[in-house]
């Protein structure tokens, strides 16, 4: 049994977290990190450099920051819940190091692209995080449209390393609640065709009874 749960990096998903891993008991957590990235938020380390990984973490957190929260957090929330638990957690993302090298790789003119969307978005309208999430696969098109290296490598790639990862856990485990960003569960779910899913903007209206201790991470 494979239930595959959406999430986002810049929202603090602690309790709707841990009420998951109580109402379903899996026997087994998988979240979408490797062990350095892992690592990095145990010991909150923040990697500044000018790249596109750092370029796109930094529009990340500009965006966290408006709801005081760590990106990242609600990883670190699944794994301490699972281990909590005493769940085995397994860390199912590609290797961080394996991406930044990969990204360098990408054709200038998506490189171009990404520093102008970034550059004008700060100076255009913004859309509002709810009205990202609502129409999320809208937003995913564009970015396979006008970033196809970059999509494949963030995301079809990646999806494709953690279905495996996750068939394996199912098999050695019989059920396996995952972790992962809502833009990954589309595919994955392809991949994994008899998964179930929780997608964001369902997760964000459920009501599921609480009864562990909730811990938060913020930004003081």
């Amino acid at each position: 049994m494979i239930r595959i749960i959406g999430i986002i990096h810049v929202l603090d998903l602690t309790v709707k977290i841990n009420s998951l891993i109580d109402y379903y008991s899996p026997s087994s957590i998988a979240i979408e990190l490797d062990y350095k990235r892992l690592e990095a938020l145990e010991n909150k380390e923040e990697k500044r450099e000018f790249s596109l990984i750092g370029l796109l973490s930094g529009m990340q957190k500009k965006i966290a920051s408006n709801y005081h929260v760590i990106p990242g957090s609600e990883m670190l929330a699944a794994y301490k819940k699972g281990k909590m638990n005493g769940l085995p957690v397994f860390l199912i993302d590609e290797n961080i190091d394996k991406i930044y090298e990969d990204l360098k790789k990408i054709p200038f003119r998506e490189k171009f692209r990404l520093i102008l969307s970034a550059i004008l978005s700060s100076f255009s309208k913004k859309t509002s995080l709810e009205e990202m999430i609502e129409n999320e696969e809208i937003y995913m098109k564009r970015f396979e449209k006008y970033f196809p290296k970059l999509y494949d490598l963030l995301i079809t790639r990646r999806n494709r390393i953690m279905a495996e990862k996750i068939r394996e856990i199912e098999k050695n485990y019989g059920s396996v609640m995952v972790f992962t960003g809502d833009a990954h569960v589309e595919g994955l779910k392809k991949l994994l065709p008899d998964a179930e899913t929780i997608r964001l903007k369902e997760l964000l209206k459920m009501q599921l009874p609480n009864n562990s201790f909730n811990f938060s991470i913020k930004i003081s």
